[in-house]
């Protein structure tokens, strides 16, 4: 059984365009980022709204693919992008909305191993009762540069308050 360690939180105060993980801890062999309460403020038209990450503060070379697939209970949708800026998270037909929000989790699989490319792999889910969206995605990052920063940021609009993210590392068992 892996053991979870704590290593950074962040819960939203005051309305910000972005939470950064930096200077990560490089002790695990994987991280776990917990997506607790997504809120967005209404700034920006949050719902169909997606949530994106970069890595290492990488925001060129088109180094980021992934890939998606969502579901409401009565039908299911994919889909894929590649050679991209930045990392879609995960994302929903009506995702973030300010009055419910909504929460995931992302593993990131081999963080610190500097001989593979990174890959990353969640889930969602969105508790707002007209809009049953969860999804679940994969992503990569085309580099095999250790990753020490996380930046986590929604297409458009804030996080609001209340919105919380843990990052967790995991020790191989």
């Amino acid at each position: 059984m892996p053991n979870y360690d704590l290593l950074a939180s962040s819960n939203v105060i005051s309305p910000v365009n972005n939470i950064t993980f930096s200077s990560i801890n490089q002790n695990y062999t994987d991280l776990v980022l917990h997506i607790s309460a997504i809120k967005l403020d209404n700034t920006g038209s949050p719902n169909n709204a997606s949530y994106y990450v970069q890595v290492n503060g990488t925001t060129t070379g088109n180094l980021y693919s992934s890939r998606v697939l969502r579901w409401n209970g009565s039908s299911v949708a994919g889909g894929s992008s590649g050679s991209q800026n930045t990392g879609e998270l995960t994302w929903s037909a009506d995702g973030i909305n300010t009055t419910y929000g909504n929460g995931g989790y992302v593993t990131f699989l081999q963080y610190k191993n500097t001989s593979v490319k990174k890959l990353a792999v969640g889930g969602n889910g969105n508790a707002a009762q007209s809009q049953n969206v969860d999804g679940t995605e994969a992503w990569q990052f085309n580099n095999t540069n250790a990753i020490s920063e996380i930046k986590f940021y929604p297409q458009r609009g804030n996080f609001d308050v209340g919105t919380q993210l843990y990052l967790y590392g995991i020790k191989a068992a």
